[in-house]
């Protein structure tokens, strides 16, 4: 078990969007297509095969690859794909989430999936949080809302308390900066 979620930066992700923006699903079904995410060296991290397939209505897109775990066996997985009526008018194309568990579909349409564990899953799925969730500080908002709160954490004894409060005046100083006009 992890003592810490995933944050969806670190982990490969495939947006229905970029292959919607690349043509992917105005290809005639069995066109075959792929993804390559390279690292910063641009040595190659993963290449995913995929093609539509199955009905033209409601079709799927077939993904294959070769995990990077020394397995050499390709994994095949297939993702349905399904619409989200837009307000104004048009369906925009979505996943439909494979799921965790038993290869049962979470029912959520989502616009990525991310690879979690050799499985392309939703966020919920995937128990994943954004790196700037990780990284937010409740304790730090409570003194910037509440400044006599401020006020006396900054004139602490206690060393933890102060610094607390350098770093809530220091995010402050940082937020007010970010929102003025010169």
């Amino acid at each position: 078990m992890r003592d810490r979620k995933a944050a969806v930066e670190e982990l490969l992700a495939l947006n229905v969007h970029d292959l919607s923006r690349a043509g992917v699903f105005k290809a005639p079904h069995g066109t075959l297509c792929n993804c390559v995410w390279s690292d910063g060296s641009d040595r190659e991290v993963l290449r995913v095969d995929f093609w539509l397939e199955g009905n033209p209505a409601a079709p799927s897109l077939r993904l294959k690859y070769v995990s990077d775990n020394g397995n050499s066996a390709p994994t095949s997985t297939i993702i349905e794909l399904g619409s989200l009526r837009c307000h104004l008018g048009g369906a925009k194309r979505m996943f439909l989430c494979p799921g965790k568990a038993n290869d049962c579909p979470c029912g959520r349409l989502v616009q990525k999936l991310y690879l979690v564990e050799e499985r392309w899953l939703c966020r919920s799925c995937g128990d994943l949080t954004y790196l700037a969730r990780r990284k937010h500080d409740k304790r730090k908002d409570r003194l910037m809302r509440d400044p006599l709160a401020l006020l006396a954490a900054l004139n602490s004894d206690d060393v933890r308390q102060r610094l607390l409060g350098l770093g809530a005046f220091a995010e402050a100083t940082t937020r007010s900066k970010k929102y003025t006009r010169h």
